[in-house]
């Protein structure tokens, strides 16, 4: 970086949408960001690139483009790669996601990284998904379903497009979920308490943070050998808990609660219900409520596990 570069960057603050450069590392992104949005026709301005969403039209139609996704495409790459991937970006986020779609489905290396999985509501479920295609079961009443993650919308893929790539579904999957887990959008942790409780929460404003749950069981606190429990309210939000004994099952109760008013009230329902998590299986646990009480249905295989000898108490 020159002189004048270091110079600008100390006046230069850093907006929240790019938050995870330094100052001079967004000084040089800025630099670089600016004639290749002139190129394209949008406002430079450094006003309109501290709000970070830029007015553009997209294919035909009045939208918007967010500066976010090109900050954190180039905040995983060298510098030197910088100016290319925002004019890539740029090309690609003012195309009409029904473009984008249809060159995607020709070509799955193009569409390689714009898969994700998500896991969303069966209730949301398109009469043109199919099971074992487009998307799989996770647990009872929640789906993970191969998306585009598109620079200015998430779609789901047709299943017209897996049939076209010819690949099963375990591999587009594997590719989806390394998109997720290294996607550099920010995923916060922290323990709450709810009704006397401790859970561990994971939440954030992309729409993927719920596919953490995908390989939670994963990353779970050593002796937690049964699994977790979980709770997936929203696509912005997990919840959960190491079974590290019959104890651990006192949480069900509140965590139920929880995730009832979190579903509720949070943008991106998913699910209202508690599931047993281990490994890659969800197992729902019932909470049947009355006026007076409420009654957990433990599933018999945690009730057994937890009954051998040996677990903790």
């Amino acid at each position: 970086m020159g002189l004048l570069d270091k110079l600008v960057a100390r006046v230069t603050p850093v907006p929240p949408w790019a938050g995870f450069f330094t100052a001079e590392e967004y000084a040089r992104f800025v630099a670089l960001l600016r004639p290749a949005l002139e190129k394209h026709g949008l406002p430079s301005d450094p006003g309109a690139l501290m709000g970070g969403v830029l007015p553009a039209k997209i294919g035909t139609t009045e939208s918007a483009l967010g500066l976010g996704p090109i900050a954190r495409r180039c905040n995983g790459l060298l510098p030197d790669r910088w100016a290319a991937t925002i004019d890539e970006h740029l090309d690609r986020a003012l195309e009409s996601h029904e473009q984008t779609i249809k060159r995607l489905a020709g070509d799955f290396e193009a569409a390689r990284p714009f898969l994700k999985v998500q896991l969303m509501s069966e209730g949301g479920r398109r009469p043109d998904w199919e099971e074992g295609l487009n998307y799989r079961r996770f647990a009872p009443g929640v789906l993970a379903v191969l998306n585009y993650d598109l620079p200015t919308v998430v779609h789901s893929v047709p299943a017209a497009d897996v049939r076209g790539w010819g690949l099963p579904l375990s591999e587009l999957f594997e590719v989806a979920t390394q998109n997720v887990r290294q996607d550099p959008t920010p995923v916060d942790r922290e323990s709450i308490v709810f009704a006397g409780t401790r859970v561990e929460q994971l939440s954030g404003d992309g729409y993927f943070v719920c596919s953490q749950a995908l390989w939670l069981d994963e990353q779970r606190d050593q002796g937690a050998g049964h699994g977790l429990l979980l709770a997936v309210p929203s696509r912005h939000l997990v919840l959960f808990k190491a079974i590290d004994g019959p104890g651990a099952l006192s949480a069900i109760d509140p965590l139920s609660q929880l995730a009832h008013r979190l579903y509720a009230t949070v943008p991106g329902p998913v699910s209202s219900e508690v599931f047993w998590l281990r490994g890659a299986s969800a197992v729902h646990i019932p909470v049947v409520r009355t006026e007076d009480a409420a009654q957990v249905l433990v599933p018999p295989e945690l009730s057994a596990l937890l009954a051998e000898p040996g677990s903790a108490s």
